[in-house]
């Protein structure tokens, strides 16, 4: 029955040139596995299901029931691709049987998107961009999510099922939130093809566990990461397009590679208007012929969208101050230039549209670093302490502040902080390299082994020497520097006898 899954009973008949069903095995069987060990040894990432791929410099597109070659032009059957890798069957999924749009045709997209009620102005381009990308985003060396935000009644619902799902429908695999992170694996499989996550919420803490494994799942996806598991080895190269009111993007590492797109309520005198115009442009232009002539435009024009993602990434690069940042908005842009110009950017035109941009938004989106994210875990953990014969909890940094002004009950608070091992030492903060109790205290956080970020602190320096913070507590440790730390904290002074009664 295997055998017949490669071929229909009389064709295996007359290939092996029997008359009996009963004869294929015997015959067939050799000479598969001569091809089998001429071919070599099978391993799963040289699968690929449908989608975009890379093909030296330019790409290869799975369209399911057939490959489209984008450097000749010509389509062709799976087991005619020559090479090590191995294109699967599927439903089909493209369509390249049609024309590609033309750039007045093309430009009506970034029209729509820049029509829609941004919080920021260029959030509509960014999503005309990935619109652009998502399709192909297996063969573009950085793969960039988004993550669609706003306020009930801003239109977040609008923009998926009107906007982005007429534009990728066909070709995306579209789920809702509190879908498992293993099934979303197993529905993308092999293929490179976008994911559209709607109502990505975590409304409990079992689905908040599954938002940061699908985030986790996406952020490999970006880079093209490898996940292996018990239950094989799985490839991400998808570009996703994420939404929900409340976005739980709270790691560094997820902030850089989802550019949040916030939409907000129309309170203009004619909202209604605006959205009537806008709905009869959306479906008026948005056909399934659109999405598929899209689809071709960009695939025709691989060479300059690779080369624009290059020039943009550069000047975004330079003016965010940040690689991954570069990469992420840098690539977005290439594909919103698609919308205007098939032709390969110049750098002085993307130096300048880059340079003129506001930028100030980034900044605050991606708002305080690693290291500084682990202060504040610290700072503004309640902690156990014990001063005269009561006991309550108490912030470190108050702890820390007592000591530090040698203000009442510091004694008491230098003891409690040598528990989790830290101490203030003439205006410097030591940290236990290693300590039980902090890590407690920072269990729930992506920064229970804290040294190596703890390294990072602008001004941290290591210390001579081991040091007992505590009876049980000795380690060597690294020195913050206490400038800034503990601004504004309101520390009790202790009273002469008879001081308070004046």
């Amino acid at each position: 029955n295997n055998l017949y899954q490669l071929g229909d009973l009389f064709e295996l008949q007359r290939v092996c040139m029997v008359e009996k069903s009963g004869d294929i095995p015997s015959t067939l069987t050799p000479e598969l596995m001569t091809l089998c060990h001429k071919r070599g040894v099978y391993t799963q990432d040289i699968v690929r299901g449908a989608g975009a791929w890379p093909d030296g410099k330019s790409a290869v597109i799975n369209l399911g029931d057939a490959v489209y070659k984008c450097q000749s032009g010509e389509t062709i059957g799976h087991n005619d691709m020559q090479g090590k890798e191995v294109y699967v069957r599927s439903n089909s999924v493209y369509d390249m049987d049609c024309e590609p749009l033309r750039n007045a045709e093309a430009h009506k997209l970034r029209t729509i998107c820049d029509k829609l009620t941004w919080r920021r102005k260029v959030d509509g381009t960014l999503l005309a961009g990935w619109l652009v990308l998502a399709p192909i985003g297996g063969c573009l060396p950085w793969r960039p999510h988004i993550f669609l935000t706003g306020s009930k009644g801003a239109g977040k619902s609008t923009v998926i099922n009107d906007v982005v799902m007429r534009v990728v429908d066909r070709m995306a695999i579209k789920m809702d939130g509190g879908s498992p992170e293993a099934g979303l694996r197993g529905a993308v499989k092999e293929s490179t093809r976008p994911v559209i996550m709607d109502e990505f919420e975590g409304a409990n803490r079992r689905d908040a566990e599954q938002v940061d494994k699908i985030l986790n799942w996406a952020r490999k996806g970006s880079s093209g990461g490898a996940i292996v598991n018990a239950n094989g080895y799985f490839r991400a190269r998808s570009c996703v397009c994420f939404a929900a009111i409340n976005p739980l993007v709270i790691k560094d590492a997820d902030k850089e590679r989802n550019t949040l797109l916030e939409l907000v309520p129309n309170r203009s005198d004619n909202a209604e208007g605006h959205y009537a115009e806008l709905m009869d442009m959306i479906h008026e232009t948005l056909t399934e012929d659109f999405a598929k002539g899209l689809v071709r435009r960009t695939v025709e024009n691989i060479d300059a969208l690779l080369h624009n993602c290059q020039v943009f990434i550069k000047y975004t690069t330079r003016v965010l101050g940040s690689k991954r940042a570069g990469d992420q908005v840098g690539t977005l842009l290439a594909g919103a230039y698609m919308l205007n110009s098939t032709a390969k950017v110049t750098e002085a035109k993307a130096a300048e549209w880059v340079s003129s941009q506001d930028w100030t938004w980034h900044d605050d989106e991606i708002e305080g670093s690693d290291t500084e994210n682990l202060m504040q875990y610290i700072m503004t953990a309640m902690v156990e302490h014990t001063m005269v014969d009561r006991t309550g909890k108490m912030p470190i940094a108050d702890l820390m502040a007592r000591v530090h002004h040698k203000s009442m009950g510091w004694e008491d608070a230098s003891r409690t902080l040598g528990r989790y091992g830290l101490a203030i030492v003439d205006g410097w903060m030591r940290v236990a390299n290693k300590s039980n109790r902090l890590s407690e205290v920072l269990a729930n956080t992506i920064y229970q082994v804290y040294k190596p970020t703890l390294s990072r602190y602008p001004g941290v320096r290591n210390g001579p020497e081991p040091m007992r913070f505590a009876p049980g507590v000795k380690s060597r440790y690294q020195e913050v520097p206490l400038s800034g730390l503990l601004d504004g904290i309101d520390v009790e002074e202790e009273l002469s006898f008879g001081e308070e009664f004046e």
